[in-house]
Order: structure tokens, then C-alpha cells, then sequence
């Protein structure tokens, strides 16, 4: 996650490569759909983007937080739980100038909705996000949208959207090799599939999490680096994850990780934390 790309000063990156390479950063009038699988990590998943958000010193506008709302107290977002329909947040947006995103989690429900519903709801947000200009992005659950993994290119609700990202827990750990996998400690894995339908085109990427902190990271060659150094020590895989996130931006105090890629284990426990 730390890894990002070269920014313009007008558009809303994330700081995860793989996204804002995907988007170029998102345009004052995009709409974007976050689903997850299951649901219940769609408040993790938000608070790892936000999160990312501020740190640009970005303003976020979250509606309809619920009880989860405490995880993300910031200065720089405002917690709307009392909106109760896209009126409602678009006089929010209006009378609250500066926001950079607005994030709304109480859409799930629209998914069962009729396909009229469903196409006048995702219209409204698509114009909301033109009015204000500022990106919405819409979070609601995987299976409610499509149920299985397959495209979702037959949901005509995408032709008011400008980007759709899915998160999976996937079939088959992608890095199971590098991290010496063990059946009894798996690591935590999400698949994120990305879709953008106005250009017919999708992409496949990996992200690592931990349990302990609900941190949410990409997978790259370092975080892959430091997992199997962390490994070598005899680290377990909440511990290696931790490991791996604590030195991901920072030099080992002698950086071997080259050698563990070239498969040298070393049970050096200078590095141990």
C-alpha cells in the first residue's frame, strides 16, 4: 500500500497502487461501488481508505456510520448517521463545504430493490456526485450485487458508475510458497477485483490484512520479502504480519531481505521486534 503512483493535485487517490494506477485518481464527479464479501468488512475496508484519505489531508463526509462510528473519529471526516435519503446528503454536502469524498454505507438494501429502484437510486448518486463535485463512493456487500464471482457486466446499473471494486477473501492463497504456508496458520488474504466499465477493462490484485489491527495493505515484493524473513525467524503469521507492516517502510538494520529471496534462511533474531 505504500507503494503509489505519480498524483495530479485534482484528483482523490487512496495510496494503493493498484487503485489509483487502475483510476488515475478519482474525478471530481465519479461514482464508485465497494463491495465486500462478507458485508461485516465493509466498515474495515472503509476505515483503511479513509484513513488514507486524511492523511492527504483530505476532508471525508461517512454516512450512516452506525454503531462502528468510534473507529473512525478524525477531525478531517464528518459522521453523518441521520441522513435518511440522498436529499438528505446531498443538503449535507452543500452545507459543509471543502469535502474531498463522500462515503455512504446504507445502500445494501437497494441491491434487492426492483431494477427501477435500483436505476433511479444509482442515477441520483451519479448526479449528486456531478452536483457537489465530489466523488461518492457507495460500499455494500459482494453478494448482494452478484452472488457469485463472476463479471458483473450484466447489472445495468453500472452505466451510471464509473468504477467497480470488489473484495474476496480468495479460493487459494496467492503467496503460500513465500510465506512457508502451513496448513494451521493461514495468512489473512483479500483478492481485489476492479472493474471499469466504461473502458471494458478489469484487473486482479492481492492485499495482506491483519486481525490484530484490521490494517489493510498490498501485497508487494517487499511486504512478500519480509513475510518469509519473518517466517524464517519462526514467526506465526499474525506476527509476521505485523512484522512485515512495522518494516515495510523502514531499513532493517542490516536489510537481508534479498538474500531471503534468493531462498537464504537466516534465524539471525536481530530483527525480531
Amino acid at each position: 500500500m505504500k507503494e503509489t503512483v505519480k498524483k495530479n493535485s485534482n484528483r482523490l487517490y487512496f495510496n494503493y497502487k493498484s487503485l489509483d494506477s487502475f483510476t488515475g485518481g478519482l474525478k471530481k464527479d465519479d461514482l464508485v461501488i465497494l463491495g465486500t464479501d462478507p458485508i461485516r468488512k465493509a466498515v474495515v475496508v472503509a476505515t483503511n481508505l479513509i484513513r488514507e484519505v486524511v492523511k492527504q489531508d483530505k476532508q471525508v463526509l461517512y454516512v450512516s456510520l452506525g454503531k462502528d462510528k468510534e473507529e473512525l473519529l478524525n477531525p478531517n471526516i464528518l459522521i453523518d448517521d441521520e441522513s435518511a435519503s440522498i436529499i438528505d446528503v446531498e443538503k449535507r454536502a452543500a452545507a459543509h463545504q471543502g469535502f474531498d469524498l463522500i462515503m455512504i454505507d446504507n445502500s445494501n438494501k437497494t441491491w434487492n430493490d426492483t431494477y427501477l429502484v435500483k436505476t433511479k437510486t444509482y442515477h441520483r448518486y451519479k448526479k449528486m456526485a456531478e452536483n457537489v463535485r465530489i466523488p461518492v463512493l457507495i460500499l455494500t456487500g459482494v453478494s448482494s450485487i452478484i452472488g457469485t464471482r463472476s463479471r458483473p457486466r450484466h447489472i445495468k446499473v453500472i452505466e451510471y458508475c464509473n468504477y467497480m471494486f470488489f473484495l474476496y477473501r480468495p479460493v487459494l492463497q496467492q503467496y503460500q510458497e513465500d510465506y512457508n504456508h502451513r496448513t494451521d496458520d493461514l495468512f489473512n488474504e483479500m483478492e481485489i477485483r476492479m472493474f471499469n466499465f466504461k473502458t471494458r477493462t478489469e484487473i486482479k490484485a492481492y492485499a495482506i490484512y491483519s486481525k490484530e489491527t484490521y490494517e489493510i495493505r498490498e501485497i508487494s515484493s517487499r511486504i512478500r520479502k519480509l513475510l518469509r524473513l519473518a517466517r524464517s525467524l519462526g514467526l506465526n503469521a499474525e506476527d509476521s504480519i505485523r512484522y512485515a507492516f512495522y518494516w515495510e517502510d523502514k531499513e532493517l538494520p542490516e536489510d537481508r531481505t534479498d538474500n531471503i529471496d534468493k531462498g537464504e534462511q537466516d534465524d539471525d533474531q536481530r530483527w525480531t521486534l
